[in-house]
Parts: structure tokens; sequence; C-alpha cells
């Protein structure tokens, strides 16, 4: 899959699993009316979960020994319609596939642990904890994560932790 880069001034465009809805005339439906997650949505949820599962014990000692981001890991911390243009996974989530990430089976205990640790090193230290290049992920991910219901009652709240910073669309 090929994604353009954003210009400071553009909003993202897109994304591509949208595009191939939209030119869809009749999209599956599940029995209570929401979409069905097509199988490229659901085989990217898959991977997700994964390197969550993988990643996150490693990212949550590396936050505590280092008192910040290092390394490249944020879209599987912070996951939005938008693949990271330098995510080796390509990794992407929707409104359909989101509650496929909590539960029984997923990473969500140790993704959870992430972001409460990062939200507490964000209130202790600020903006500075995730370097500059992450702040738009981070825009786009509160964005998209403040419009959903459903969640379980730890995830608005790290939202609304986020929220409290003013970090720029880039």
């Amino acid at each position: 899959r090929m994604h353009t880069p954003r210009t400071p001034a553009s909003s993202p465009p897109p994304p591509p699993h949208r595009l191939r809805i939209a030119m869809d005339s009749e999209e599956p439906m599940e029995s209570d009316g929401t979409p069905t997650p097509d199988r490229e949505d659901q085989r990217i949820l898959e991977r997700l979960i994964a390197q969550q599962k993988e990643e996150c014990p490693r990212i949550f000692k590396q936050l505590q020994t280092c008192g910040r981001k290092e390394g490249h890991w944020i879209w599987w911390v912070c996951p939005t319609e938008m693949p990271g243009l330098c995510d080796p996974i390509e990794s992407y989530v929707t409104r359909e596939t989101v509650p496929g990430l909590f539960g029984e089976g997923t990473g969500e205990e140790e993704w959870k642990k992430v972001l409460e640790l990062i939200c507490d090193l964000l209130e202790e230290k600020g903006m500075d904890v995730l370097p500059e290049i992450d702040h738009g992920r981070i825009h786009y991910f509160i964005k998209f994560w403040k419009g959903l219901d459903d969640l379980p009652d730890w995830m608005p709240s790290c939202i609304q932790r986020f929220d409290k910073f003013d970090w720029p669309p880039r």
C-alpha cells in the first residue's frame, strides 16, 4: 500500500480502506445494523493485536527505564484510521474493528499499562516525553478515539489525559 506524505497544512487523506468501502454499493451489515469489518480490516486488526501483545511489555519497560519514548512503536500504542508511514505492519483501526482490541485474547491489559504510563509521564514531565514527530499521531489518535462509544472505562480516561495537551495536527 502506498501512502503519500502529508504536508503540515493539509489534513490526512482518507484511509485506504475507506476508499474501498465508498466504492462498494452494498456494505455488509451485522444483525445489529453495524457494518461488518471487511477481511482486510480484520487481518490488519489481528496483526495489530499480535504486535501489541509482543511489543507492549517491552515498550512498558523502556518507558519505565528511560522516562520517555525511544524507538519506533507509536502506531501500535496510538492506533488511528491511518497507517503510519513507517509502520512495518501498516496497522490501522476502523470504527468497526475497534471493539476487537478489547477483551479476552487481545493485548488490552499490556496496552492499557503502556497508555497509562505515557499519561503519567506526560503529566509529570510534559510533551517532550514523546518526540515531536509523534505529536501529529497523538492529535489524530485523540480525535479518532474521542468520537467512539462503548469503550472500556480506562480508555476515555486515557484520552482525556492526552487531550490536556496541545498536540499539533502536523
